[in-house]
């Protein structure tokens, strides 16, 4: 009799044996590897489901064997021993969960994911522990992702038309030097490179600059005034390319420069909010409030943050004096009712947007924050027509392709909503919403492959951290539903039924 530590092969045991034979002798074997399993000698358990995968390799010995191996922490074995089992039996439930567990355990989070996915999948989502599992990795995965991306992405400018809405926002005629004094400055490189880059800011040359007023800082602004100025314009665009660190020290930079400076304390305001700093971002507003009162931007801007911590009565006043102040500014009166709706005041909300559009009849976007609380209260005919006049008024703009197309997709017209959101990106192919939409439909026409890409594309033109990850949570889900249809390609009916 051998020993349990001989080195002979004991398959070379086995081949004069029947089949029949080795079938019997496997499963002794995995019945002994039971009882000791049960008598948590791992083990010698482990020896005996060896025996028995060597006998006749079945997906259950293997998955005993991997049982053994979890309660040994050897997580590495688990892993192959699960593979090998899904190779003889792709159902095997216990040994998908378990592997899954394992990759989850070793930090593989992308594994992790596939085989909850397909857990989730195959069990046809009855399994709360899973789902719940399932999620919590798609989350923990999506943020390693998202944080590795930041950590290797360029700053990068988003579309024009969020650069164009973001600066129409301000209103206040920005005096960034003395005009008496133009000719003298223009004789210095850095000040005429800083004229040349206001310049194409007007013009909506946003690239070139942003390139042209960074260029002018590093060859140098020796009026104080007009450097404050370059740097509030850098700063502005760093914050439009979430650079906040980069555009806080510029904007900080600025205010020791020009420290009454209204927009300036606006601009670094919200760049504080972006990090999250919300109490620093408030006292910005009311140092602001100290240096001038009838600002109307320092009433439209905090009201922002006023919406966003849904303080809705408290922004509903300073829409409200923002627009007393100007009068002429349609974004107050959009908000303003946004905020009404926001706070349960349809009527009021209705009555606000009915009249701002007399007075603002070629506005796009007072159509297009109309029609979306009129789709919201599910009056689509009278929404489309908002959405049909924006487009009519700013045909080149991309938001009422898209919201066409959201309305189309509440209706189940999936058909017309897919034309107007590639009418939305022909117009913008940098839109990130866009992309997003064309997703969720290609996920909803069961072209995950399609999907994936289309989240990619958002995750490029992504502007905010917040953003990016909910785009990568997506995108990696839909990933995750690719690899369940490639391993399981019967269940792709079942799936989408």
């Amino acid at each position: 009799m051998k020993e349990e530590n001989d080195d002979a092969s004991p398959k070379d045991e086995y081949l004069n044996l029947t089949e029949a034979e080795r079938k019997d002798l496997a499963k002794k074997a995995k019945d002994e590897g039971n009882k000791l399993f049960q008598s948590k000698k791992y083990n010698k358990a482990i020896k005996q489901y060896t025996k028995a995968i060597e006998l006749y390799p079945d997906s259950v010995y293997y998955g005993n064997r991997a049982a053994c191996y979890n309660n040994l922490g050897k997580m590495d074995e688990v892993i192959a021993d699960c593979t090998e089992a899904l190779k003889l039996n792709p159902n095997y439930i216990k040994a998908l969960k378990r592997r899954a567990q394992a990759y989850e355990k070793v930090k593989n989070l992308e594994q992790a994911l596939n085989d909850y996915t397909a857990l989730c999948i195959l069990d046809e989502f009855s399994d709360n522990s899973i789902v719940t599992a399932n999620e919590t990795v798609l989350k923990n995965y999506a943020e390693e992702v998202t944080n590795e991306i930041i950590k290797n992405r360029k700053p990068k400018l988003p579309s024009d038309t969020f650069i164009t809405t973001y600066l129409d926002s301000f209103r206040t005629k920005q005096e960034y030097y003395d005009e008496s004094n133009t000719s003298v400055w223009n004789e210095e490189q850095g000040e005429s490179l800083f004229l040349d880059a206001i310049e194409n800011t007007k013009l909506k040359n946003y690239k070139t600059a942003s390139e042209q007023v960074d260029h002018a800082l590093q060859a140098g602004i020796k009026n104080n005034k007009m450097k404050a100025g370059a740097l509030r314009l850098r700063g502005t665009y760093l914050y439009l390319a979430n650079s906040m660190d980069e555009a806080i020290a510029d904007l900080e930079e600025s205010l020791k420069l020009d420290p009454e400076n209204i927009q300036t304390h606006i601009k670094l305001a919200s760049c504080l909010l972006e990090k999250g700093e919300l109490e620093p971002s408030l006292e910005l507003f009311d140092r602001a409030a100290m240096i001038s009162s009838d600002d109307p931007d320092l009433y439209y801007h905090r009201a922002h943050i006023k919406f966003m911590l849904t303080q809705y009565d408290d922004a509903i006043e300073d829409y409200k004096k923002s627009a007393e102040l100007d009068p002429t500014f349609v974004f107050c009166y959009i908000q303003q009712g946004v905020a009404y709706y926001r706070n349960g005041s349809t009527p009021t909300a209705i009555k606000i947007f009915e009249d701002a559009s007399k007075k603002f009849p070629n506005s796009p976007d007072l159509h297009n924050y109309y029609g979306e609380i009129l789709m919201d209260l599910q009056r689509f005919d009278d929404a489309m027509n908002e959405f049909d006049k924006a487009s009519k008024v700013a045909p080149q703009l991309p938001f009422s392709y898209v919201n066409k197309a959201i309305l189309y997709q509440q209706k189940v017209d999936l058909l017309n909503s897919e034309k107007f959101v590639r009418k939305a990106l022909e117009v913008d192919p940098d839109c990130d919403i866009a992309h997003v939409h064309l997703a969720q439909i290609c996920l909803q026409k069961h072209d995950i492959a399609e999907a994936v890409e289309e989240y990619s594309k958002a995750i490029e033109v992504a502007r905010t951290n917040m953003d990016l990850q909910q785009a990568v949570m997506c995108r990696e889900a839909a990933k995750a539903q690719l690899d369940v249809i490639k391993k399981y390609p019967d269940i792709k009916e079942k799936f989408f039924k």
